[in-house]
């Protein structure tokens, strides 16, 4: 998990940096300092802010040169995709 991810999946779900660490019982400055490619957090933490990410649906892609990660539903919830009338 890279920093953009964070930053990305944390904005997919509307979220500040501060609703993250609140919600991954961390600190907005580890928050900070992941997005941002700074500092060095402690294992733990980075894990507390991926568990939460995947619990809200985020799925982290770990493709050599390719940085990505698809929103899937929280399991037992539709998604949007799943509501379509194509």
């Amino acid at each position: 998990m890279r920093g953009p991810q964070v930053r990305a999946a944390r904005e997919l779900l509307g979220m500040s940096q501060q609703d993250l660490a609140a919600r991954a019982d961390v600190s907005v400055s580890t928050v900070r300092d992941i997005e941002n490619g700074t500092g060095d957090p402690r294992r733990s933490s980075i894990e507390a802010i991926e568990d939460f990410l995947i619990s809200q649906g985020i799925r982290f892609v770990q493709t050599p040169g390719v940085i990505g990660m698809p929103l899937t539903s929280p399991r037992g919830q539709a998604s949007a995709a799943d509501n379509r009338d194509d």
